[in-house]
């Protein structure tokens, strides 16, 4: 009786302490949608919650950093596209805008891939955080039960 009192005092004062939630991100129509297991969370809210593990939030903060490279890239390729409609009319030299335009394309898909990628990576390394699992209170395949899962 004793030693089952003292494995239900601590099993309840670890249980609080190992629960974990999944972050996921999905390509809606026009925006990114954030969810935390079944909820939808906004991108602020999302944020505060990838804040707790703090390499997680550096590989964002590194990801937004570079997307808005990725974003000025892409308005610099409107930019010599124009350039190069300018001088087709003038009959000047073109290669200055094209190889601008192709450059900043290369530029704009490269970082917009590797911000891509570092979201992805960000939200791997916080769903594979070491030392967090989840302790649940579910039905198993037997009946009603414990579920350990990592």
């Amino acid at each position: 009786m004793k030693y089952l009192i003292l494995s239900v005092i601590i099993f309840c004062c670890f249980t609080e302490k190992a629960y974990s939630q999944e972050l996921s991100m999905f390509q809606g129509f026009w925006t990114i949608e954030y969810y935390q297991d079944n909820q939808r969370l906004s991108k602020k809210e999302f944020e505060s919650v990838m804040f707790q593990d703090k390499q997680a939030y550096g590989l964002w903060n590194k990801s937004k950093k570079h997307n808005a490279v990725s974003i000025i890239a892409a308005g610099v390729q409107v930019g010599f596209l124009v350039l190069l409609v300018d001088r087709l009319s003038d009959d000047e030299n073109l290669t200055i805008p094209t190889v601008g335009m192709i450059g900043s394309a290369v530029t704009s898909f490269v970082f917009g891939g590797s911000a891509r990628k570092l979201k992805r990576d960000a939200i791997l390394n916080y769903n594979n955080r070491e030392g967090v699992s989840s302790i649940l209170l579910t039905p198993t395949y037997n009946g009603f039960g414990f579920v350990l899962s990592f």
